[in-house]
């Protein structure tokens, strides 16, 4: 269902953004994403025997850096390729719920 509203609003005229990750609730769940993201890399890597002050140092340094570059990239991405992204993308998903639908049928 979420493939074929994606497919759906890819092909319609562009409108306004409605999400703004600079307020209210989309800077929520724009920190929550970022937040769980570190979360499980904060779990993964004391496995590897780092000691404790240079792991935070390294996530902390490495989680801003790529989380402002990533932003910047893909603000210029979006402009260019949003819709053409969220149509492939919704492609995929309608793609991977039939093969899914089919394995279970067979």
């Amino acid at each position: 269902m979420i493939g074929c509203l994606m497919i759906r609003n890819s092909l319609r005229h562009p409108s306004k953004a409605e999400f703004d990750a600079t307020r209210g609730a989309g800077l929520l769940v724009t920190s929550l994403s970022i937040s769980l993201d570190s979360l499980g890399v904060g779990i993964a890597l004391p496995a590897a025997a780092i000691p404790l002050l240079p792991l935070l140092i390294t996530v902390s340094i490495s989680t801003t850096l790529f989380t402002f570059l990533g932003l910047a990239f893909g603000s210029h991405l979006g402009e260019r390729y949003e819709r053409r992204a969220e149509r492939a993308a919704g492609t995929s998903l309608v793609l991977l719920a039939a093969l899914f639908v089919t394995e279970w049928l067979v």
